[in-house]
Protein backbone atom coordinates (compact mmCIF):
# COMPACT_ATOMS: atom_id res chain seq x y z
CA UNK A 1 0.00 0.00 0.00
CA UNK A 2 1.61 3.60 -1.14
CA UNK A 3 2.02 6.23 1.25
CA UNK A 4 -0.45 8.13 -0.02
CA UNK A 5 -3.35 5.63 0.48
CA UNK A 6 -2.55 5.32 3.97
CA UNK A 7 -2.76 9.00 4.29
CA UNK A 8 -5.73 9.58 2.98
CA UNK A 9 -7.72 6.76 4.90
CA UNK A 10 -6.32 8.21 7.93
CA UNK A 11 -7.85 11.39 6.66
CA UNK A 12 -10.66 9.67 6.07
CA UNK A 13 -10.89 8.35 9.44
CA UNK A 14 -10.49 11.99 11.07
CA UNK A 15 -13.46 13.32 8.90
CA UNK A 16 -15.73 10.17 9.68
CA UNK A 17 -14.99 10.53 13.21
CA UNK A 18 -15.46 14.07 14.53
CA UNK A 19 -18.61 13.79 12.30
CA UNK A 20 -19.67 11.43 14.38
CA UNK A 21 -18.89 12.50 17.50
CA UNK A 22 -21.04 15.53 16.16
CA UNK A 23 -23.88 13.99 15.18
CA UNK A 24 -23.97 11.73 18.31
CA UNK A 25 -23.89 15.10 20.45
CA UNK A 26 -26.17 16.60 18.54
CA UNK A 27 -29.08 13.36 19.42
CA UNK A 28 -27.81 13.10 22.84
CA UNK A 29 -28.14 16.72 23.73
CA UNK A 30 -31.75 16.37 22.12
CA UNK A 31 -32.42 13.00 23.63
CA UNK A 32 -31.24 14.40 27.26
CA UNK A 33 -32.95 18.01 27.13
CA UNK A 34 -36.64 16.23 25.64
CA UNK A 35 -36.46 13.80 29.38
CA UNK A 36 -35.29 16.89 31.49
CA UNK A 37 -39.00 18.15 32.37
CA UNK A 38 -38.65 21.42 30.20
CA UNK A 39 -35.59 22.25 31.40
CA UNK A 40 -33.05 23.48 28.69
CA UNK A 41 -29.41 24.43 28.65
CA UNK A 42 -27.51 26.22 26.26
CA UNK A 43 -24.56 24.29 26.81
CA UNK A 44 -25.88 21.08 26.42
CA UNK A 45 -27.66 22.09 23.15
CA UNK A 46 -24.64 23.80 21.71
CA UNK A 47 -22.22 21.48 23.08
CA UNK A 48 -22.37 19.34 19.23
CA UNK A 49 -20.24 22.50 17.92
CA UNK A 50 -16.98 21.86 19.82
CA UNK A 51 -16.31 18.26 17.75
CA UNK A 52 -18.05 20.08 14.48
CA UNK A 53 -16.46 23.56 14.84
CA UNK A 54 -13.02 22.48 16.05
CA UNK A 55 -12.54 19.13 14.82
CA UNK A 56 -14.56 18.33 11.61
CA UNK A 57 -14.28 21.99 10.10
CA UNK A 58 -10.74 22.12 10.48
CA UNK A 59 -9.77 18.57 9.16
CA UNK A 60 -11.61 19.09 6.10
CA UNK A 61 -9.64 22.61 5.38
CA UNK A 62 -6.55 20.84 5.99
CA UNK A 63 -7.57 17.70 3.88
CA UNK A 64 -7.81 20.25 0.86
CA UNK A 65 -4.90 21.94 1.48
CA UNK A 66 -2.90 18.73 1.93
CA UNK A 67 -1.70 19.21 5.34
CA UNK A 68 -1.09 17.06 8.22
CA UNK A 69 -3.84 15.93 10.16
CA UNK A 70 -4.12 18.02 14.01
CA UNK A 71 -1.84 16.61 16.84
CA UNK A 72 -3.37 14.57 19.79
CA UNK A 73 -3.15 17.25 22.36
CA UNK A 74 -5.46 19.36 19.75
CA UNK A 75 -7.99 16.42 19.58
CA UNK A 76 -7.51 15.68 23.34
CA UNK A 77 -8.58 19.88 24.21
CA UNK A 78 -11.57 19.36 21.34
CA UNK A 79 -12.83 16.25 23.80
CA UNK A 80 -12.17 17.89 26.83
CA UNK A 81 -14.56 21.33 25.74
CA UNK A 82 -17.17 18.79 24.71
CA UNK A 83 -16.80 16.49 27.74
CA UNK A 84 -16.99 20.02 29.92
CA UNK A 85 -20.38 21.31 27.62
CA UNK A 86 -21.60 18.16 28.71
CA UNK A 87 -20.96 18.30 32.16
CA UNK A 88 -21.76 22.33 32.32
CA UNK A 89 -25.37 21.19 30.85
CA UNK A 90 -26.41 18.68 33.18
CA UNK A 91 -25.35 20.65 35.67
CA UNK A 92 -27.41 23.50 34.81
CA UNK A 93 -30.40 21.54 34.16
CA UNK A 94 -30.19 19.76 37.71
CA UNK A 95 -30.12 23.19 39.19
CA UNK A 96 -27.19 23.55 40.71
CA UNK A 97 -23.97 25.03 39.77
CA UNK A 98 -19.91 23.72 40.48
CA UNK A 99 -16.40 24.65 40.06
CA UNK A 100 -15.54 22.29 38.04
CA UNK A 101 -16.90 23.16 34.60
CA UNK A 102 -14.60 26.02 34.58
CA UNK A 103 -11.77 23.28 34.55
CA UNK A 104 -12.99 21.79 31.79
CA UNK A 105 -12.88 24.94 29.66
CA UNK A 106 -9.14 25.85 31.31
CA UNK A 107 -7.84 22.18 30.29
CA UNK A 108 -9.37 22.39 27.02
CA UNK A 109 -7.91 25.56 26.09
CA UNK A 110 -4.63 24.66 27.26
CA UNK A 111 -4.47 21.78 25.31
CA UNK A 112 -6.19 23.42 22.28
CA UNK A 113 -2.96 26.28 22.57
CA UNK A 114 -0.18 23.39 22.94
CA UNK A 115 -1.54 21.17 20.26
CA UNK A 116 -1.37 24.57 18.09
CA UNK A 117 2.46 24.82 19.12
CA UNK A 118 3.47 21.51 18.41
CA UNK A 119 1.41 21.14 14.94
CA UNK A 120 3.55 24.62 14.02
CA UNK A 121 6.71 23.32 15.34
CA UNK A 122 6.48 19.52 13.82
CA UNK A 123 8.77 19.09 10.66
Amino acid sequence: MSTSVIKRRKTDVFLSGWFSISLFCLLFGQIYELFAHGVMSASMIFMFLYPLLLGFVPCVILKKLHMKMPSRLWQDGVLILTCGSLIRGVIEIYGTTAWYDRAFLICGVICLIAGIVQYLLRK
